[in-house]
């Protein structure tokens, strides 16, 4: 078993409901892989990052807050969250979030 970073956004009335549909849409893309899959589908929950990004762009964002695991994954399996439609002011009749973090393989 091994480990591999994910970055994926998922669309939805709320964080939880856009976490549901990305978690689905991996599983119907990869299988029920028990769990190895590298992918969000493997992560149990998440956790919503409201710091200041201003100075990043929320993928540079996702990416130096996996490099710092501790940061997002307090407990085991959770991945990060940005609001993206808070992080870029874009209008939208759904917001966008992005998923990130460490995933087994």
């Amino acid at each position: 078993m091994g480990s591999t970073t994910f970055i994926e956004i998922g669309i939805g009335a709320s964080a939880r409901q856009a976490y549901s549909d990305a978690r689905e849409r991996a599983n119907d893309e990869n299988g029920h892989q028990q769990g190895y899959s590298g992918d969000i589908q493997t992560s149990d929950g998440f956790k919503m990052l409201t710091s200041s990004i201003d100075d990043e762009t929320p993928i540079e964002a996702a990416v130096r807050l996996t490099d710092n695991l501790s940061s997002i994954q307090d407990s085991r399996g959770r991945c990060g969250c940005i609001d993206l439609l808070e992080a870029t002011g874009e209008d939208a009749d759904k917001d966008r979030y992005l998923f990130f973090g460490w995933a087994a393989c």
